[in-house]
């Protein structure tokens, strides 16, 4: 099988760091246990084979980021030797139009007559930064009929090309028996024993989410004393779960965590396919208790001796360097409009080399981070033409 993976132009100058890349990514698909059930693993992975198998395209919908890092290695080795799986990340590597995607394929021409698929391994940044490439990428499609198997953390309630919604597989939370044998590999992994009680507590309170059971098992690990359900670091990966839903799914969550008629028919059918809602209640109750933190005490964002916090908690892991800079300039204004001229001026310096678009697409990113911990993502505003102000 023939892998290639499309990095950054940075990587792509460093030797090593592309050796890194590549041997860390064999090293996983070859080696990682698998901590989910065989029968799950043949499920999950045939139905996203299948579509390839007719030359169709597939988009996986709700599949976690850290699920991702696992599962595809581990399926483009399920795939075996039948297909040249071409891996973009539109995080890792410069594609601002069609005509950067049509260059990095050119220079990936094969000469082999195996089958060949894109593997897009964060379609959600397709979906929200760089909508205008949807319509070049599927005429691509109707022209090679190489397919491509989208991967996407968000449902993308536009409407897409019909080429792109040839297949829609949900990735589901997983059940108990596929936790109960993660929670053994990390037991293996931490060297550590969770006792059967607590297991089936973890079941419950996570909905099958595996990183929110990861921080679970890590606190019983390592910290021995407190709440394993109810501290810091658990806290955060349930803020950044609960800001991966898109607004309207959290306003049904909300809905959901209040016993509210629900209004978004649409966003409810779409958690309920995820298994994130259950018989008609949220069934990651770690969610249910988070929304009701949020709506008990309003979030409040502090920024104190250069550490951002959310609620108390710092936030500044989930923030890029960028991202952090634009948003203590912004608040610097104190509600004042700080202009685009001044806000580029802070992130790139007095010489730096910015452009309306990037600065545009820094703001975006950072108010999804933000809205990852309950910050509403009209709180940073823009006024058209001069700059951007922090609202209340």
């Amino acid at each position: 099988m023939r892998l290639t993976v499309f990095l950054t132009d940075s990587c792509q100058d460093d030797k090593n760091a592309v050796y890194l890349a590549l041997t860390a990514f064999e090293c996983m698909s070859v080696s990682a246990p698998t901590p989910l059930t065989e029968k799950t693993i043949k499920q999950l992975f045939t139905r996203w084979r299948e579509p390839l198998d007719r030359g169709e395209n597939a988009l996986i919908m709700a599949a976690p980021k850290m699920d991702r890092s696992y599962r595809i290695p581990e399926f483009i080795q399920f795939l075996g030797n039948g297909f040249d799986v071409l891996i973009v990340s539109f995080e890792t590597y410069k594609i601002e139009d069609i005509d950067d995607w049509n260059r990095i394929v050119r220079i990936q021409q094969s000469s082999s007559k195996k089958k060949r698929c894109f593997l897009v391994s964060d379609a959600e940044l397709l979906f929200q930064d760089r909508k205008h490439l949807l319509s070049g990428l599927a005429s691509q499609y109707v022209q090679t009929k190489i397919p491509f198997l989208l991967f996407s953390e968000t449902f993308p309630y536009r409407m897409l090309p019909q080429v792109f919604s040839q297949n829609r597989i949900f990735h589901a939370l997983y059940g108990a028996e596929d936790v109960t044998k993660f929670i053994s590999y990390l037991e293996d992994k931490f060297g550590t024993q969770v006792p059967a009680s607590l297991q089936n507590r973890i079941v419950k309170r996570t909905g099958g989410h595996l990183w929110l059971v990861k921080e679970i098992v890590r606190h019983v690990a390592f910290r021995k004393s407190g709440d394993p359900f109810d501290h810091e670091d658990l806290w955060w990966k349930v803020g950044e779960v609960y800001g991966g839903f898109a607004m309207r799914e959290q306003d049904v969550l909300t809905d959901l965590a209040l016993q509210n008629p629900v209004k978004d028919e649409e966003a409810m059918v779409y958690l309920e396919k995820t298994g994130v809602v259950r018989d008609g209640h949220i069934a990651i109750g770690l969610i249910e208790d988070y929304i009701k933190k949020l709506l008990k005490k309003r979030t409040q964002l502090f920024v104190k001796n250069g550490s951002v916090s959310v609620g108390g908690v710092p936030i500044d892991a989930a923030l890029s360097t960028r991202e952090k800079q634009a948003l203590v300039c912004i608040l610097s204004g104190q509600g004042k409009t700080v202009s685009r001229d001044a806000l580029g001026k802070a992130i790139w310096g007095d010489d730096g080399d910015f452009t309306d678009w990037a600065l545009d697409q820094l703001v975006m990113r950072l108010r999804r981070k933000l809205a990852r911990f309950g910050i509403p993502q009209n709180f940073v505003q823009t006024v058209k033409g001069k700059g951007y102000y922090a609202g209340s």
